[in-house]
């Protein structure tokens, strides 16, 4: 597991991924992203979305997991329409709601294989996907 913590919260490392993943209904055997935070536009999910849809090409085992809440009068609706739309319902998993601070240390705890938040360096994504992500 690697992970680049957020920068105002200190990282928690649970010691066992496969009770935690058991705990919130996520399978062992998928590569986890995780997008996590408030949702609304201009954190661009929509763009992960469709990366999503390359990565899906080069491992069908990834598993996209959202979880926050909706930041304004937003709607998730468009999401669930792009998700749906581009065939990718086995490959996301939500939680759309409030995550409280306590529970950031869980969700890491999900044997989630890769954390990148705002601000993260595209060089390092890139990096990580062409590292990580083995063609079929």
């Amino acid at each position: 597991i690697d992970i680049i913590p957020h920068g105002i919260m200190p990282v928690q490392n649970p010691n066992n991924s496969t009770d935690a993943r058991k705990k919130v209904n996520l399978p062992e055997d998928r590569k986890i992203i995780l997008f996590f935070g408030g949702i609304r536009p201009n954190k661009g999910l929509d763009v992960l979305i469709k990366a999503l849809e390359i990565v899906k090409l080069f491992n069908e085992q990834v598993l996209l997991v959202i979880a926050g809440g909706l930041l304004g009068r937003f709607s998730f609706e468009q999401y669930s329409d792009m998700i749906r739309n581009a065939g990718l319902s086995s490959h996301v998993q939500t939680f759309i709601k409030f995550i409280p601070e306590e529970d950031v240390g869980k969700l890491k705890a999900m044997g989630v294989q890769e954390i990148f938040l705002p601000g993260s360096a595209l060089e390092a994504i890139v990096d990580w996907v062409r590292n990580n992500v083995e063609p079929r």
